[in-house]
């Protein structure tokens, strides 16, 4: 499995499906494609989907099997995220008396959402220990709390 794999996942009909169904539910930001950051994008999506042990075609066969459950969750996670806050080690917290918000810039969703989510919905449904392991493997801080949420709030069938 190599980046042009994940080009041809994050180009072909069914996952532009998925994403186009998305938005007409939940009107999202989209940032445009830079050509120039695109191969980051690319390592970074595959280096997800190893850290997940999946295949493409195990992605696109879940695509194809869970489609409107993938869209639902999608769409909660979108509506209904909280976030949990970044992660800073102690005495490096920011001063409260700074406002990074007036400094924070919206560019959108990137496309590669989509295979984020299918990538946590695929690992939740293999059971809450699987998802905070993988979680813990792409960095995401407070892993197990973010598992918790992800399966309280929005796979309800994992365990």
């Amino acid at each position: 499995m190599n980046t042009q794999d994940v080009k041809q996942l994050k180009s072909s009909d069914l996952y532009e499906a998925i994403l186009s169904e998305i938005r007409k539910i939940v009107p999202i930001k989209m940032c445009e494609d830079d050509q120039e950051y695109e191969y980051l994008d690319l390592n970074f999506a595959l280096e997800k989907i190893n850290k997940a042990n999946l295949t493409i075609q195990e992605i696109e066969d879940f695509m194809t099997t869970q489609k409107e459950n993938l869209i639902s969750y999608s769409v909660n996670k979108i509506n209904n995220y909280v976030e949990l806050g970044d992660e800073y080690p102690e005495g490096e917290e920011p001063d409260p008396d700074d406002d990074y918000e007036d400094e924070e810039i919206n560019l959108g969703y990137s496309k590669f959402f989509v295979l984020t989510n299918t990538l946590e919905y695929i690992m939740a449904q293999k059971g809450k220990t699987e998802l905070v392991k993988y979680l813990k493997r792409v960095g995401i801080p407070y892993a197990a709390k973010y598992a918790k949420q992800i399966i309280t709030d929005f796979v309800p069938d994992s365990d």
